[in-house]
């Protein structure tokens, strides 16, 4: 095995609005909003939440995960979060094929119980992200579920969305429901070796213009962490 350690600057979730060429552009500071993405909440962690809380605008918190019809759900520690004063946006992982029948009313259910743990807790949820890498011939399903997610729970439901779906009619009407996005623009193909880096600084600008001709407001995800990669002796890939 060829472990390599890939690590990338500190950056955050900025808040960007959509832009063409006929509309007016503003310059100067972007709110912040940081992902906090662990399922152990660490006293390190409900630390860093406090440390870190008079810079960012809102913490994105990794509130539970579904796959293959199977829940896991943190112990968040939300007397951090309250402590904090930050507004929350509650964050629902979905595994591949978790947005059809049945599993689609899991998910809703899900969503309600995570709305109504955060208000048991004192804390104001402002938003549920939804992150799913989603197919792209699968799109339409998709879309069907946000909306169903839209007319239950009493929050913004906002996707998470991969560039490749930016070509997508579907995920045109889809981001247009929505009000809004979240465009990842890191960790979007399987590490190769000799590569060093998560996110290219040139496709995330490539991106973000395509994205902007959509005319929608989002925002744009940049990588926080490093991981490390392992290949054999061959140079294939073996896992992170």
């Amino acid at each position: 095995m060829n472990p390599r350690t890939l690590i990338l600057p500190a950056l955050t979730l900025s808040v960007l609005l959509a832009a063409c060429s006929k509309t007016p552009r503003s310059a100067g500071a972007l709110p912040h909003e940081v992902y906090v993405w662990q399922r152990v909440w660490s006293p390190a962690v409900s630390g860093a939440v406090d440390e870190g809380k008079n810079d960012v605008a809102r913490y994105a918190v990794l509130a539970a995960e579904i796959a293959g019809g199977e829940v896991a759900r943190p112990a968040i520690d939300w007397a951090a979060l309250r402590n904090s004063g930050r507004p929350v946006a509650l964050v629902l992982r979905l595994g591949k094929n978790d947005i059809d029948g049945q599993r689609a009313e899991i998910v809703t259910r899900l969503a309600m119980q995570l709305f109504g743990d955060a208000q048991e807790n004192g804390v104001t949820a402002s938003e549920l992200q939804i992150d799913y890498d989603c197919a792209e011939s699968k799109l339409g399903g998709y879309r069907a579920l946000l909306q169903k997610l839209r007319d239950t729970v009493p929050l913004t439901v906002t996707p998470t969305a991969l560039p490749s779906w930016l070509k997508q009619p579907e995920f045109a009407a889809l981001a247009r429901e929505s009000g809004g996005f979240v465009l990842q623009v890191h960790s979007t193909s399987a590490p190769k070796l000799g590569v060093e880096k998560i996110c290219s600084p040139s496709a995330a600008r490539r991106w973000v213009g395509q994205a902007g001709r959509l005319g929608v407001p989002f925002r744009v995800a940049l990588p926080t962490y490093r991981y490390l990669t392992a290949f054999d002796a061959r140079g294939k890939f073996l896992g992170i």
